[in-house]
Parts: structure tokens; C-alpha cells; sequence
């Protein structure tokens, strides 16, 4: 693209202070970490090896400009998943490595309403407070056939917080409607790129950190201090969100039957369908308590045929069926938003899969349980 088009993505430069202490410190030679937290483009989909993903292509960006510096990368990007997921990992895919730099980006996985402004903001502000004080990026990913994502409220809140902004439906997407690219040049299903996709999506990032960079260097960076706002513009009430795992057969109040603990080890954020609970007969459950106001589910549907189907009870209560059979080719780490009361109280939670279908080619993988 041409540096016209590169810009036209920039949305906002935004409060620098925090990339002008990185950069401070990477001018010295000194350890830092990079870490992308997203979806599956970030994950790196369809890109034939990582390296040539727009995650790691950013992260080559700062080594060879800074190729005196030791620099770690953390790439937290799994396929299918919102920024509601990404508050409730955020802690301990992310923050756990105490990063100088983060990348957010979920505008293709999160839908332009006031539910995800508000998981959006909770989760840069978990990220913009954590103690290690990181500079964050935000960008937009597209739908390169209708142009679809989520930047309408995802940027009015990064504008808020005083973020830098880039936005592949301004730039790359602009190209399409333009006639100078076609869509399946870039785009294997026109959302996930291919190796070229990836490479614009690294080069509108890079031209805005080239931007950084150089006011760094010129001494023109907005460098006055910068305080996270104290009032949301939301009521940012995902920031508590607590995920529990297989830990919660732990707890006293923990019981089970014909249900298998998942200990294997996790290989990576990717290796999502790990450290849960196998149902592996009819009427095998799980019941557990625990207080919340707010309560999701995770679970695995699958591509696989014929999966089991769960119940899921809250004070004695059914509330929900989840369905472990998916209609696509790919399994899918799926959230599914229960329940939510007036207060926090402790509550009764039993998931219990009443009948096995014959000739079940996958078990009930329950993944996790949310509470905010």
C-alpha cells in the first residue's frame, strides 16, 4: 500500500507516555515483553507458519529496530473467542508475564453493541491498571466482504483511555472498495488473511509504530503523564470476572459422577480444550457452589457428530441446555451467557448430561465456568 493508504488507517496516535518509557528502555538494550492478545487472526490463522502471522511480524518490528534489546513475545490469540472471554484470561494468559506492551484486538469476534463496549473496556482497563503499568495498542480487524467489525464502540472507548488506534477497515479494507486489491487475493474465507493479508495487517500496525517511533526520537511525543481515567464510560462490570477450571473440584462443596478431571497439561493458550471435566455416561454430573451475580459457561461444541447435550441447573433450577454439537468444521471454544441475578449470593450449580446418543464420537468437555 502506499503511505496515503497506510495512514488513512491511523485513527488516533494517542497518549504516548507509556511507549516513550518502553522505548527509553529498549534504547538501552534492556528485557521487555511484547504480549497479542485476540482472536484467531491473532492466534495466526491461515498464515502458512507463524513467523509470517501479523502477531509475530509486529513483534520482528521491534527487533530489528531495537536489536540491542532482549524482547520477549507472548501471543494469547484463540480462535472463536470475545473480548468476554478475553477479561476473564487476561490475568493469567497475559498479565502473568507482566508486559511493557499489549496488543488487544477483537473487532471481528465481538459485535458493535453496548454488551461488548462494555467487555471491551473492562478488559483494557484491567490491562491499562495492572501494576506493571503497560502500553497498550488497540486495532481493528474487518470482514473484507461487508466490511463488519466492531470499531464503532471499540474506538470510542480506546479514544476515551487515549490509546493508539489503527484500523484495517480505513486502510486495507478501503483498498478492496477501491478496486486496488480483491479480496481473495488477501483472505482465504474473507476474514481470516492469508500470508499477504498478514503482511498489510503487520504494515498498517508498523506505519503507526514507525509514527511513535519517530515523534520518540524528534522529541515531539505527547508525553505528559498518563493517568488511566478514574470513571468508566461503562459499568465495566466484566472486570471481575473470575474463570474456574478444573481447581473448583477443590472446593468442599464439589461433587461429581461418571466425570472425568481433566489434569493434562496444557501445551500453550491454544491447547484450550485442557485442565476441564469429561462427562463420560448418562446422568453424570457436576455440582459445585459458587457466588456470583453474573454466570457464563464454557464448553466445547464440536464439528464431530452426534455429541451430548448438558443440562445445566442453577438452584435446582434448569436454565440452559448446551448443545456439544457445533454446525461448522472446527471445534469451537463456546461461551454461553446463562444467567444473571440482582446480587451477589452464592448459588448451586449442576451440569448433568441425562442421555448419551448412540454411536457418541465426542464426550461433553466442559471448559470452565464464568462469574462476574
Amino acid at each position: 500500500m502506499l503511505q496515503a493508504d497506510l495512514d488513512r488507517g491511523i485513527v488516533s496516535v494517542g497518549n504516548l507516555y507509556r511507549f516513550n518509557k518502553v522505548f527509553d528502555r529498549l534504547k538501552n538494550g534492556e528485557e521487555i515483553t511484547i504480549a497479542f492478545l485476540g482472536g484467531s487472526i491473532t492466534q495466526d490463522c491461515h498464515a502458512t507458519k507463524h513467523e509470517l502471522c501479523y502477531a509475530f511480524r509486529t513483534y520482528d518490528w521491534f527487533r530489528r529496530r531495537f536489536p540491542l534489546a532482549n524482547i520477549k513475545y507472548i501471543n494469547a490469540g484463540i480462535g472463536g473467542t470475545t473480548s468476554q472471554f478475553g477479561i476473564a484470561r487476561v490475568e493469567e494468559d497475559v498479565l502473568s508475564y507482566k508486559p511493557d506492551i499489549v496488543f488487544v484486538e477483537f473487532s471481528v469476534n465481538d459485535s458493535n453493541n453496548a454488551k461488548y463496549k462494555e467487555s471491551y473496556e473492562s478488559l483494557l482497563r484491567k490491562i491499562l491498571l495492572f501494576e506493571s503499568e503497560p502500553a497498550v495498542f488497540t486495532f481493528n480487524n474487518v470482514q473484507y466482504d461487508d466490511g463488519v467489525n466492531a470499531q464503532d464502540v471499540h474506538n470510542e472507548v480506546a479514544r476515551y483511555y487515549q490509546l493508539p488506534i489503527v484500523s484495517m477497515k480505513d486502510s486495507i479494507y478501503q483498498e478492496i472498495l477501491f478496486g486496488n486489491f480483491k479480496s481473495e487475493n488477501i483472505s482465504t474465507d474473507n476474514l481470516h488473511p492469508n500470508d499477504v493479508g498478514h503482511g498489510l495487517i503487520a504494515d498498517v500496525i508498523c506505519n503507526l509504530l514507525d509514527t511513535i517511533l519517530s515523534q520518540y526520537y524528534s522529541g515531539l511525543s505527547f508525553s505528559v503523564e498518563y493517568v488511566v481515567p478514574e470513571n468508566p464510560l461503562t459499568g465495566v462490570k466484566y472486570i471481575e470476572s473470575c474463570r474456574y477450571r478444573n481447581e473448583i473440584s477443590k472446593l468442599d462443596s464439589f461433587k461429581f459422577e461418571d466425570v472425568e478431571i481433566d489434569n493434562r497439561e496444557q501445551y500453550g493458550v491454544r491447547d484450550c480444550f485442557k485442565k476441564g471435566f469429561i462427562f463420560k455416561e448418562s446422568e453424570s454430573y457436576i455440582k459445585v457452589n459458587l457466588t456470583f451475580k453474573n454466570l457464563s459457561v464454557q464448553y466445547l461444541k464440536t464439528a464431530n457428530k452426534n455429541s451430548p447435550m448438558a443440562s445445566l441447573f442453577v438452584d435446582n433450577k434448569k436454565v440452559a441446555i448446551l448443545d456439544g454439537n457445533f454446525d461448522e468444521n472446527w471445534d469451537c471454544l463456546y461461551m454461553h451467557d446463562i444467567c444473571g441475578f440482582d446480587n451477589y449470593d452464592e448459588h448451586e450449580i449442576r451440569i448433568e448430561v441425562e442421555n448419551y446418543p448412540d454411536n457418541c464420537q465426542q464426550d461433553f468437555y466442559l471448559v470452565s465456568l464464568i462469574t462476574y
